[in-house]
Parts: C-alpha cells; sequence; structure tokens
C-alpha cells in the first residue's frame, strides 16, 4: 500500500475551504426511498404453502363494493412493481394489512434496494419499517442496507412512510469518497432536506472510528448547503478544543473552490510564518488551479500558482510557476542576504487518439539555478539537481508518403555554472527509408539492387548560449549560432555465406548565413574573430563499407547442474573514405597566425558554424569492433526433471579502436574495452577502460612510439571505471497490493509519485537497499587522479507500522557524509506521523508531521519544523 506521508502542495486535485469542509460529503445521506406497493415473488414450496392457507381466507371480490376498492386503490395506489423475497419467511397478515419478511429479507422498487433482517410494510399507513435481528449470542445480524442509485447505506432501523415520502433513520452509515459518515438519526423532510442527530464525518473506515467530527445538529439541503450547529473534533471519543459555534458550507456535487488552511510556525530567522496559504479554484472537471504562498515576518515572500488540466481523449498536463523573495538577517548589518528567483515546470501530453497524424508534447523545467537552493519548499531531487532540461516538440506526419515534419524548441541549464543553452527553432523534414528499384510486382529472385535505401533528413537549428546573468542581452543574439544541413544516406545490405556486407554513401549539404574570418592581433597577441553576413554553402561525400558475421562456440558439461556455456562473438570490420575539402574547395580554407612566433594553423570558413566545418584532410579509417556475450544453460534445484534454464554469464565484453591510413603518425587510436554483467536483480557490475597503444614523452605529449617499444608494454592504461550498483529488497507482504497500483496511471497521483518519490511511502515492501558505487582512474599523460563516489538508501520495517528510511553518501576526497536524510514513519490506520530530519550540512532542518492520510482532510494536522535558513 503506498500512503501519502508528507503535504505536498498543490498535490491534491480539490482542497477544502477548511478542516471542516468535510461537511460537503455528507448529503451522501440524503436517502431516498420511493416504495408504492409490492407485488408477490414466486417462493419456495415450503413458504408458498403457508402463503397459500392464508389467501384462502380473502374475501370473493365480486362481493365487495366496487366503490370502496377503487377507494382503496386510489388511496394505497402504486407507481411500479414491487418485488420481495426472504430466506426463513414472509407472513402476509390480511386482517391487519401487513407483510412480515424474515431472514435476509430483500425488496425492491425501481432503482431501490432494501436489505435487512426483518422488513415489515403496513399498507394501511403506508409505512415501511427494517431492522436487524439478533443471533444466539445476542450480537445484531443482517442491519439494514439500502441501495439507490449506486449509493450504499448502512442502519441499526428505519421507517419510510409511501405517501408523505418522509422517513426516519438511526444509527446510520456510509460512505463518500474517502470519507465516512455516521448519524445516530436521520430525518427526512421534503425530497432534498434532511436533518440530522449527532452526526459524524471520519475518514477512518472502522466501525468506531479514531476520530471524527462531531455535530449536534445537521440540516442538509441537498446539492445546495449545510448548515450545522456546535461542531468540534474528537479524537479517541475524547472531545478536542478544536470547535466552531455553527457552520455554514456549500454542498454542491460539482467541484468546488476554496481557501487552502496554511501552516503557521516561527523561524528563528525568518520570525512568524504561514506556508502553503492561499485559495483553491474548481474551475470545471478538466481544469483546476491552486494559488499558494508564503510570507514571513522579516518580509520574506513566496507566491506559487499550480494547475492540472485534463480532456479526455485529447490531452492531459499540469504548469506550476513560483516566485521566491528570499531575505535573511538585518539590512542594517552585513550579513544582510536578498536573492529573487523562479522557477516554471510545465509538462503536457497529448492523447495517441486525439490527432494520428501529428502530436503535441511539453517538458519544460526553467528558471534561475539559485531557485531550489533559495526556495523555501525544495525537495531532494530538486536540490541535488545540477541540470534541468525543457524540450517542447510537434510532429507532423503525412499519410500516405514517406515524409515527417518536427520541430522543436529545447533548452538546458547548468546549476552549477548558470549556463545556458536554448536551441529555438529546430526544424526536422525526414523521409523514411525507400526502396527506388524495387519492383512493384515482384518475378523471381531479388535483385541486389532492390535492395538500395535511400532517406533525407534535412535541418534546421539556431542556438544561443550564454551565462544565466547575460543571457537576455544583445550579446547572445549577436553570438547565435544557426544554418541548414542536408543529409541523403544511401545503403544496402548483402549476403555472402555467413557474412554481411553493408556499403553505404553519405551526401550532405551545409548551408550558412554568416562565416568567420580569423586574423592575429599584434597588440593583443591573440586571435581574433571578424564576422561576415551573407549565405555560403558546402557539401561533403564519404563512402563506407562494412563486413560482419557471428561465431558461437560451445563448452557442456556431463555431470553437476551446470550443462553448458555459449561464447557468442560479433566481429565487425568497416572501411569509411572521407576526401580532403580543402583540395576540392580551398576557397574555404584559410591560414592565420597562432602566436608571436608565427605559428600558423589552418582553418576553415565554417568553424564556428552549429555545424561545424568540412574536412580539412582526408581519412580513410578502419574501423575494428568485437562484441561478445557468455551465456550458460543449467538445472534448477527444485526442478527434478530434465527442463534446463538460460542465464547469462556476460551481458557484453565488446573491444573497438581504429587506424587512420593516411595519418602521418600516431595512426591507431586508443582501445575502447567495456564489460557489464550482472548477478539476478540484486547486483549489476560495469567496467569501461581505455588504452593507449603509444607511449608519452617527459611533458606527458603522446609521440609516435610504441608502449611496447618503449617499455615492454603492450598498452597503457589511460582510463578505467568501475560501478556496482546493489539493489537488495523483500519481497512484497501482498503482492496484489503491487497489481493496485496500476489504475493509478489514470489519475495525478501517479505523476506526483514519480515526481517527487521522497513525499510517498511504501509499507507493503518490508526492507529494501541501494547502494550505487563508482571509481574512475584517469592518467592521460604524466599525473593521475581517483574519484570514487559512493550512495546509498533504504527503508525498512521495525514493525508492521513503523517504518525507517535513509538516504546518504560518502565523499572519499574530503573523508565525509554527502547529503544525508533520516525519515521515520508511523502508520496509525486513519493517521500518519512522519518525521524528517537533515542532521548536518547546508540543508540542515528538521520536520515533524501528524496528519490524517485522507488527502479530503489533509489540513488536518499537526506540524513542527526547523527550517535549513534557521539552521544555516
Amino acid at each position: 500500500m503506498i500512503d501519502k506521508c508528507s503535504d505536498i502542495p498543490g498535490g491534491t486535485p480539490m482542497r477544502n475551504t477548511q478542516v471542516f469542509h468535510a461537511f460537503l460529503l455528507i448529503p451522501i445521506l440524503c436517502i431516498t426511498f420511493g416504495f408504492s406497493g409490492f407485488s408477490q415473488e414466486i417462493m419456495p414450496d415450503s413458504l408458498q404453502n403457508n402463503i397459500d392457507s392464508v389467501l384462502t381466507s380473502l374475501p370473493d371480490s365480486t362481493l365487495t363494493d366496487s366503490t370502496q376498492e377503487a377507494e382503496k386503490e386510489k388511496k394505497a395506489s402504486l407507481q411500479a412493481k414491487v418485488d420481495y423475497s426472504a430466506r426463513d419467511s414472509m407472513i402476509i397478515n390480511v386482517k391487519e394489512q401487513k407483510a412480515y419478511l424474515y431472514g435476509d429479507a430483500t425488496v425492491n422498487y425501481e432503482d431501490i434496494e432494501l436489505k435487512a433482517g426483518y422488513i415489515e410494510i403496513d399498507f394501511t399507513t403506508s409505512l415501511v419499517y427494517a431492522s436487524g435481528v439478533e443471533d444466539s449470542t445476542g450480537k445484531m445480524i443482517e442491519e439494514p442496507l439500502f441501495k439507490e442509485s449506486g449509493q450504499e447505506y448502512r442502519a441499526g432501523s428505519m421507517t419510510y412512510n409511501f405517501d408523505s415520502k418522509k422517513g426516519r433513520i438511526k444509527e446510520a452509515f456510509t460512505q463518500e469518497g474517502e470519507g465516512y459518515i455516521h448519524g445516530e438519526t436521520i430525518k427526512r423532510q421534503t425530497e432534498d432536506v434532511f436533518y440530522i442527530r449527532n452526526g459524524k464525518y471520519t475518514t477512518c473506515n472502522l466501525d468506531h472510528p479514531h476520530f471524527y467530527i462531531n455535530a449536534s445538529k445537521l440540516k442538509i439541503i441537498n446539492n445546495d448547503k449545510i448548515v450545522t450547529g456546535p461542531a468540534n473534533m474528537w479524537i479517541a471519543d475524547i472531545p478536542t478544543p478544536l470547535a466552531v459555534p455553527f457552520g455554514f458550507f456549500p454542498n454542491k456535487r460539482e467541484r468546488q473552490s476554496g481557501i487552502i488552511i496554511p501552516t503557521y510556525g516561527n523561524s528563528p530567522d525568518k520570525g512568524f510564518f504561514l506556508q502553503n496559504g492561499g485559495y483553491y479554484l474548481g474551475l470545471s472537471d478538466n481544469f483546476e488551479l491552486s494559488l499558494m504562498g508564503d510570507i514571513y515576518t522579516n518580509l520574506s515572500w513566496a507566491t506559487r500558482a499550480l494547475s492540472t488540466y485534463k480532456k479526455r481523449y485529447k490531452h492531459q498536463g499540469r504548469f506550476n510557476l513560483s516566485y521566491t523573495n528570499n531575505k535573511s538577517g538585518d539590512p542594517e548589518t552585513p550579513d544582510y542576504f536578498q536573492s529573487n528567483s523562479f522557477f516554471i515546470n510545465w509538462d503536457h501530453r497529448q492523447d495517441p487518439k486525439a490527432r494520428p497524424n501529428s502530436s503535441f508534447n511539453a517538458s519544460v523545467n526553467a528558471g534561475t539555478t539559485t531557485n531550489f537552493v533559495n526556495d523555501f519548499n525544495t525537495s531532494a531531487e530538486d536540490y541535488l539537481s545540477n541540470q534541468f532540461k525543457s524540450n517542447i516538440s510537434y510532429t507532423k506526419r503525412f499519410g500516405n508518403s514517406p515524409f515527417t515534419l518536427t520541430g522543436n524548441a529545447s533548452h538546458t541549464q547548468n546549476s552549477r555554472d548558470s549556463t545556458v543553452t536554448v536551441t529555438l527553432p529546430q526544424v526536422a523534414l525526414t523521409m523514411s527509408r525507400i526502396f527506388p528499384f524495387k519492383r512493384k510486382v515482384p518475378v523471381g529472385k531479388q535483385k541486389f539492387y532492390e535492395k538500395i535505401g535511400i532517406s533525407l533528413t534535412s535541418n534546421f537549428r539556431n542556438t544561443a548560449s550564454a551565462k544565466q546573468d547575460v543571457f537576455f542581452t544583445q550579446n547572445t543574439l549577436d553570438n547565435m549560432r544557426n544554418g541548414f544541413r542536408h543529409t541523403i544516406p544511401i545503403s544496402t545490405s548483402l549476403k555472402a555465406g555467413n557474412f554481411t556486407i553493408s556499403p553505404s554513401v553519405n551526401l550532405n549539404e551545409t548551408w550558412y548565413f554568416e562565416t568567420t574570418r580569423q586574423s592575429y592581433d599584434t597588440e593583443t597577441q591573440s586571435v581574433v574573430f571578424d564576422t561576415v553576413q551573407g549565405f555560403r554553402r558546402y557539401g561533403e561525400a564519404s563512402a563506407a563499407v562494412s563486413l560482419a558475421t557471428k561465431l558461437y562456440g560451445m563448452y557442456t558439461y556431463k555431470r553437476g547442474r551446470l550443462k553448458a556455456i555459449r561464447h557468442t562473438m560479433t566481429p565487425n570490420v568497416s572501411f569509411s573514405y572521407t576526401p580532403d575539402q580543402s583540395r576540392l574547395n580551398s576557397q574555404y580554407f584559410d591560414s592565420v597566425q597562432t602566436n608571436a612566433n608565427g605559428n600558423m594553423r589552418r582553418y576553415t570558413i565554417f568553424d564556428q558554424g552549429i555545424y561545424s566545418g568540412p574536412s580539412a584532410y582526408r581519412r580513410a579509417i578502419v574501423n575494428f569492433n568485437i562484441q561478445n556475450t557468455l551465456e550458460m544453460k543449467y538445472r534448477p534445484k527444485s526442478d527434478t526433471a530434465e527442463t534446463l534454464k538460460k542465464g547469462k554469464l556476460l551481458d557484453a565484453f565488446n573491444f573497438s579502436s581504429n587506424y587512420d591510413i593516411f595519418k602521418d603518425s600516431l595512426n591507431w587510436a586508443p582501445v575502447n574495452f567495456n564489460t557489464r554483467t550482472s548477478f539476478g536483480r540484486f547486483l549489476q557490475l560495469r567496467f569501461d577502460a581505455t588504452f593507449d597503444p603509444y607511449a608519452i614523452d617527459e611533458t606527458g605529449r603522446r609521440i609516435n612510439l610504441s608502449q611496447y617499444d618503449a617499455n615492454g608494454q603492450l598498452f597503457r592504461l589511460t582510463r578505467a571505471q568501475t560501478s556496482a550498483t546493489f539493489r537488495f529488497a523483500s519481497k512484497p507482504k501482498d503482492e496484489r497490493k503491487d497489481e493496485e497500483r496500476a489504475p493509478l496511471a489514470q489519475n495525478n497521483e501517479l505523476n506526483d509519485i514519480q515526481s517527487r518519490p521522497g513525499a510517498y511511502v511504501d509499507f507493503n515492501v518490508p526492507w529494501s537497499l541501494n547502494v550505487n558505487y563508482n571509481i574512475t582512474y584517469n592518467k592521460p599523460g604524466l599525473e593521475s587522479n581517483i574519484v570514487n563516489s559512493l550512495t546509498f538508501n533504504g527503508d525498512a520495517n521495525i514493525t508492521d507500522n513503523w517504518k525507517v528510511g535513509f538516504r546518504s553518501g560518502y565523499d572519499f576526497k574530503l573523508n565525509e557524509l554527502t547529503y544525508t536524510s533520516i525519515d521515520l514513519f508511523r502508520d496509525l490506520h486513519c493517521w500518519q506521523i512522519r518525521f524528517s530530519a537533515i542532521p548536518f550540512g547546508p540543508r540542515t532542518s528538521y520536520t515533524f508531521d501528524i496528519h490524517v492520510k485522507a488527502s479530503v482532510l489533509q489540513d488536518l494536522k499537526l506540524s513542527r519544523r526547523r527550517s535549513w535558513f534557521d539552521t544555516n
């Protein structure tokens, strides 16, 4: 069971105007009874015989005055057929004109169904009475259950009048949404007006609830309003001081707007405060908006707008906007601090059924880089994020054609150095692969040229990058980079025995609207760039061919549970050629002096372009790649038959490198090696390494001398990285509850869980532990460095209702723990306690909350906290 364990602003679709808005659910007690007659149901023979003996005493209808019969029919007219039955017996008293139903009695009338251990119908007074019966131990069983229009109501006893449409219910109980309502006595005055004596509202599902809001008198006007007398909160049958002299609440069935009750407290740094207060606007079933804010007596403040929207079969999404004005200290002192920050979060998803040939999606996360450092309500996930990304995309697929048009606007933002990069717009027109030489009506064997495929991609990109403080300046606009690139790959695939040969040709065409010229400034002794406006283009062509196959090796065992090990090797050799564009298009190249010594460097006028420039060298590269996997077959312990199972020993064991034929030195590229494996679901290992075949000189620079000739070693290790991920978790106590989580995908709660997992607790999993360890070794030259990284988190159930969680890491360079948090949870059935603490570091803080789990009463809570800005 996933329980919400923290008050997330805006996380609940509907908010109440105050704690006592729980009474909005009381109108479900507006029970309407519509019995106006009955008809006899076919009964077992044992019951039918008893009733037949009674019916023989009925007078002959021909001897009865027709006028009297008409008056009786008019007095007790039936608007619809009434079906009734009973398990034990049914007795009809003709003299008193009453019907008595015993044992699992049922009466059905139109859309109303009444069940009880005992039901009595009086036709002279048009009254129906229902109650439970006592078993042999004196316990009341088969209490009345009333169903109407999909609603269910339980009661100790009930009475209803057919003619006046009035009724009385005692000891009533029903459920509406997340709430439950108990009523000592309910009186129906009219069809839409009800009176309740000693009513109770609670979110506890027990017959004797742990807590409830008690009101001695309530008047309910259905789908209009609720008026109450004195009401107060009771906990464990003990009244609390939380009370009001009277209440007047709206009682509309549709979504309602109301006040969001803030959290109050005192901060040593910012003074008294009100947090997460505001107003909820339930504008429609498809759109809702929460306007919230914080205010402190030191004049710090924050405001947030949180909205969700959904149109069935069209789209759904949410939009959040926040702004924070954070002040700390006295304005007259040197340590006074003030910062302003904002952040926008927008997530929009179009339903695939809305427009099959087009789609629009958005994921926006943008704002000031210091937002989650200064924001008063930052989560751990946001605070620890180093980069924020956004992307808005529109895709149009042209029916009955291979063409697709895509438009994107993207954004990346580094919170460490405040670098912002925006790509707007990025437009791509793509043509999926077509086979122009393929015969429409194939006859015989397919020709090799019919396998030749052609595709097309045309891109336009415009990118701007700058620091956050100067991004919205003219200089950023002047330094934007943009251009067009058209790519036409032509490829095919041929089979030659066990080998696959794949030749290809790539044609590239690049367009720019400005180019650059470089010159040497003798005064500053540096290279300066001069931008030249005007359309320029260049084209490139390259050719490649690859040869691939698969090799298998098998080793079998005659004894033991391990039966076979299979090695799969996939070698791939490819050759690519790119001509020297400086010989074909010499006007695109020039040389520039780089220092006072007169050293020269060749450059191309397209070097500063978004797609860079053409190749200035002739390249003929041979690529080598070997992929390996290692699998096994074994007999399980629990299986006595010869059924074998498959398992992987090594998921990957790969090597890659290349050789540039036309280079005058250092022709070999470093050898890259990576391997990964897993041990069940618990452990995943990965190792990556880079080996250089060339030696280095006394300055650490690569030289054209092999490592073997220099010191007898085949390779020089320049980089190695090992990562290990441990994931341990016990089996769920009830696996059915995990399957029940799927319906959450149909509402906003699943999105909330995914975006803020720290705000939820899963009591169904007794314990879990996740450990991630990374170690990286780098030695590109003479000096080496080692970086260690360790993070871990987990939780455990101390008892069935106690859970402790933790999150931390270790910095091996500083020899100290990284961001650490400790959480303690207590499930109190309908209540929940959470204690969270960050014991040290810049976010040192703690929070203690005891609150009702049901979101409809989420403002009913007691909180104590000390925020990070109070301890730092």
